[in-house]
């Protein structure tokens, strides 16, 4: 009887430490779990960039949302692009933006990147929902802004602002996110 209570006792303990996933994950900026929409036109440099994010999603265990043509555009809460021409003269080209309404396209499109490489800005809409938003202008030069550009876009969703981000080795940076506990 005592082992029967005992062995009841530490699944019920370790369960409920161990469990992996937790149904809201709140990070220093106040946001909670991730909901990534995804447009990189390489499909190789977009299959990395999903794997990142999920990695992300997976160790600040949070659950697990990839985006596809079922994802309810209404709930994405991260948006992520890179594509050649995505930033034109210091602006977020419409090109980059298929997923939001011609409004919202308008709205981003007239704001200043202030780079030609990289623009991450949070954006927030009138029904209260809130969006992070990473754009990539992918210049063919085989370097790794791709990655840096989408690790900042993350660092701000996490933190709500680019202090200690490493611009320059973004791994640096993934490693500091994934310690994150997304509690």
């Amino acid at each position: 009887m005592i082992r029967i209570t005992l062995a009841l006792f530490l699944f019920i303990t370790l369960s409920s430490v161990a469990s992996p996933l937790k149904a809201e994950a709140k990070f220093p900026s106040g946001k909670g779990e991730i909901v990534p929409g995804v447009k990189v036109l390489d499909e190789e440099q977009q299959a990395y960039a999903l794997s990142l994010i999920t990695t992300f999603q997976l160790l600040t265990k949070q659950p697990i949302h990839s985006f596809d043509d079922d994802t309810d555009i209404e709930k994405i809460n991260f948006f992520y692009a890179s594509g050649e021409g995505y930033i034109v003269n210091q602006r977020v080209s419409i090109s980059a933006l298929p997923l939001f309404g011609k409004e919202t396209q308008a709205k981003i499109s007239k704001l200043s990147t202030n780079s030609e490489v990289c623009y991450v800005q949070d954006f927030s809409f009138q029904d209260g929902r809130q969006i992070t938003v990473a754009i990539h202008n992918e210049d063919n030069d085989f370097s790794e802004d791709i990655f840096r550009c989408l690790i900042a876009g993350l660092w701000n969703y996490s933190f709500g602002n680019f202090d200690e981000v490493d611009g320059i080795n973004w791994r640096n940076s993934f490693q500091k996110l994934l310690r994150l506990d997304g509690s």
